[in-house]
């Protein structure tokens, strides 16, 4: 029963591969012709139900009346109906029928005389080895050397086997491998939906069927029979909206049924690469039409922010194929491209793509009518075309999650000098050594400069290292690891001694999105030598923003040994500095210092306007956690005020700053931090001193003059291309994103390593103006780096230069 079910499936595969290159084709010319996306995702039916049915009926517009595809379908099914039917002619009468008896007889007999002369040592010509193609085989298929396919095939088998295995061997033996292969598709996809279920358990009811988990770093639909849509913290409500609008259209058009079932199909014949093509571009159509509804609705306006969007939650997220439909996922490049450039459809794009459908439907869901005779054959029965028995085997990353602050040295040559033991959860235990994954990812993108720009979209496979961050005078380097097994965990810290470099691995997790890692040098703990400090986001949502701190002590030996500045220890020390004073009259509280009951901040309000019942539910200082590094090392962290009504605390926009003292670990053990000289502060500088540079800095002094800009030359810092702007639209919309930048002086800011793309503004003989990178929060203006993470104008130029085209 296998053999012949797998049989089938070969069949009816090879006929679809025909439909799926028409489709591709099909979909290049909606995209010239600048079609909505739904109809390209409509077409995908066409070869879902090729795979599916077995049957059709004949017409005579079919695909498979044109000659070459017509003899190919023919000739290779009846191949594959010789398999099946073990190498005989009579199963292969059987099989076929009475209109194709002749034909399979013929073949058969050609079979065999082929592979008796192959055996003999004799030579067999290809148009005498046997009887051609007789019937309505031969009608269908043309003048191919009878026996040829089949003599080919156990010539092969003869020849490794020694005439042990036959055809119907190999039939057996690939029918249980294709089941062993399903089986195993199908039991991982389980696994990971189940684990992805568990990951948002803990998920709060929003609205209707709208939840919000601090588990997830991308939005997503989960479930067949009650869709749930799953949102990160810390959206915008803008951004809220038209996230929930988009996965909602996917419920409404019951995207999420079909999904499954064209994983289930790419699951089937998972030996099939066209069939797993299809599976990802019908999912790039899917999501991609989702974004245009949304914009249809929510007017073009919204078309900066939902690409940033895009961006962001595309960084950090891989699910695998059977997964959820995640707002992130499918080559948000694209999507950015498509949502850019679309434009609401007319009345005569909905008519050409409906009739453009319905044409390939007709083509490609019926059959040929026969050869040139007009004798047709029941290729209902056939439905075949093209063996190939390459197949995908892939396998999905199983994030684990990292124990110990362990490091293993590299020296220049990538091998490891020393290893610290690591003690894995569960979901490692399956996985490579978290160091053995860092040392291949060191190996592949090391010395080849397989490096990505902190910020950049990371390609869903494959080995990437991140620049991270450098000191000034390029003594300490840090890069991320990303690989398949990990995703984003491991850091690799460069000491640069005597100009050798000298990678310490570090088992830590990082974000690529929002603000850049920091990295500074100085004797922190007095004790003669210098110390690397490394701050990095960690964790974000709503009303979450969190960075992890991590001193390294430095040796002669170039080895680095990290200490963390924990969660528990922070707690510890804000409690002992800390204490506030409510005040209930005016609804206020204040912050002060434990020590002394100074107000440290103060007149923070727990108020609700809708509830004057509403009390004091506490004070939270956990959520809100950012470093800025220097000679010091500062901490600033959000207080948050709690009322009795909402559990969840507002933020007023007040932060305390702590000085972070760090103490000799040979002498204060791994209890090496402790807070001091708490103070109402801004992040980055202090309140004083950020109000005096921010009134006395005027952007328009750093910012060339518009009018004085002639030409725009681009670099593309990932691959090197150099052009210029090409069309006056394109350099209007840089110099208008230019002019429009809102950026502000920033000590606290490190230089940044790399960059997706710089610009050159030019005057009119080709004399620079200014060079120009930007970034998602920054912009460096010939050099200077500013700080632009309080708005999106650095992003907003980044996406205008991003979308420029070279002349």
């Amino acid at each position: 029963m296998a053999s012949g079910l797998f049989s089938q499936l070969i069949s009816m595969g090879m006929t679809a591969s025909w439909v799926i290159l028409v489709v591709l084709a099909v979909r290049l010319l909606f995209q010239r012709l600048r079609l909505p996306k739904k109809y390209s995702y409509y077409l995908w039916a066409v070869p879902a139900l090729r795979l599916i049915c077995p049957a059709s009926v004949s017409s005579a517009f079919s695909l498979f009346n044109v000659d070459f595809i017509g003899r190919k379908a023919a000739g290779i099914a009846a191949a594959v109906e010789w398999l099946a039917a073990g190498g005989s002619a009579a199963g292969v009468a059987k099989s076929a029928g009475a209109g194709l008896a002749s034909g399979a007889q013929g073949m058969a007999q050609g079979a065999g005389a082929a592979a008796n002369a192959l055996n003999a040592g004799g030579t067999v010509a290809a148009g005498t080895a046997g009887a051609d193609i007789a019937g309505a085989a031969g009608n269908a298929a043309g003048n191919i050397p009878a026996g040829m396919a089949e003599g080919m095939i156990q010539k092969v088998l003869d020849g490794i086997t020694g005439g042990s295995v036959s055809a119907a061997d190999l039939l057996h033996i690939a029918s249980w491998v294709w089941l062993a292969g399903l089986a195993t598709i199908l039991l991982y996809s389980l696994f990971c939906w189940l684990r992805l279920r568990r990951t948002v358990h803990m998920a709060v009811r929003l609205q209707d069927n709208v939840y919000e988990c601090g588990n997830i770093s991308s939005p997503f639909v989960l479930g067949l029979f009650r869709p749930r849509i799953y949102l990160p913290f810390r959206l915008s409500e803008r951004e809220r909206e038209y996230i929930i609008r988009h996965e909602e259209f996917h419920i409404r058009r019951k995207d999420v049924y079909v999904k499954a079932l064209a994983f289930f199909l790419a699951a089937v014949y998972w030996f099939h690469p066209f069939v797993w093509l299809a599976f990802f571009c019908m999912g790039r159509d899917m999501e991609m039409s989702c974004d245009e509804h949304v914009l249809v609705e929510m007017g073009s306006g919204i078309k900066k922010e939902y690409s940033l969007s895009l961006l962001s939650f595309a960084s950090n997220r891989r699910l695998h194929p059977a997964g959820p439909l995640s707002f992130g996922e499918k080559d948000a490049k694209s999507r950015v491209k498509n949502i850019l450039g679309f434009r609401k459809p007319g009345v005569w794009a909905a008519v050409g793509g409906t009739l453009m459908i319905l044409v390939i439907a007709a083509v490609c869901l019926t059959n040929g009518t026969g050869g040139a005779d007009g004798a047709g054959t029941d290729k209902a029965e056939i439905n075949g075309t093209e063996i190939n028995s390459a197949g995908i085997n892939g396998t999905e990353e199983t994030a684990g999650t990292p124990e110990t602050a362990g490091t293993v040295n590299r020296t220049e040559d990538g091998q490891p000098e020393s290893s610290m033991s690591q003690e894995g959860s569960r979901e490692d235990a399956v996985l490579p050594d978290i160091h053995e994954v860092m040392g291949r990812v060191f190996e592949n993108c090391w010395k080849s400069q397989r490096m990505l720009s902190f910020g950049d979209v990371v390609p869903e496979d494959g080995d990437y290292m991140v620049r991270l961050a450098a000191t000034e005078d390029g003594l300490y380097e840090a890069y991320g690891c990303v690989s398949p097994e990990y995703g984003y965990r491991g850091i690799y810290m460069n000491f640069r001694l005597d100009g050798m470099d000298n990678i310490n691995e570090v088992d830590a997790e990082w974000v690529n999105l929002y603000d850049g890692p920091k990295l500074s040098a100085g004797d922190y703990d007095g004790d003669g030598r210098d110390e690397a400090a490394l701050a990095f986001l960690v964790g974000s949502g709503t009303g979450l923003y969190l960075e992890k701190l991590l001193v390294f002590e430095t040796y002669d030996t170039a080895h680095m040994d990290p200490y963390e500045l924990s969660g528990e220890k922070l707690e510890e020390e804000i409690g002992r500095l800390l204490d506030y004073r409510v005040d209930t009259a005016k609804k206020t509280v204040d912050i002060t210092e434990r020590e002394t009951g100074r107000v440290i901040v103060g007149g923070l309000s727990y108020k609700l306007e809708d509830n004057e019942d509403a009390g004091f539910g506490g004070v939270s200082y956990g959520s809100h956690i950012r470093y800025a590094l220097g000679d010091q090392i500062y901490l600033y962290v959000g207080v948050g005020i709690m009322n009795s009504v909402f559990p969840e605390p507002g933020y007023p926009g007040k932060d305390v700053a702590f000085r972070v003292i760090y103490e000799d670990p040979e002498t204060a053990g791994k209890d090496c931090f402790r807070l001091a000289d708490p103070a109402e502060g801004v992040y980055g500088v202090n309140a004083e001193a950020n109000g005096e540079e921010a009134a006395g800095f005027d952007v328009r002094e750093v910012l060339v003059p518009v009018e004085e800009v002639a030409d725009i030359r681009v670099t593309n810092g990932n691959t090197g291309t150099v052009f210029m702007v090409g069309t006056q639209e394109e350099k209007e919309q840089i110099l208008e994103a230019y002019a429009a930048l809102d950026i502000r002086p920033e000590e606290a800011l490190q230089q940044r390593i790399g960059y997706s793309y710089r610009i050159q503004l030019l005057d009119a003989d080709g004399n620079v103006l200014q060079n120009v990178t930007p970034y998602k929060d920054a912009v460096t203006l010939d050099g200077e780096i500013y700080d632009g993470s309080m708005n999106q104008t650095t992003t907003a130029l980044l996406l205008a230069v991003s979308a420029a085209r070279e002349g």
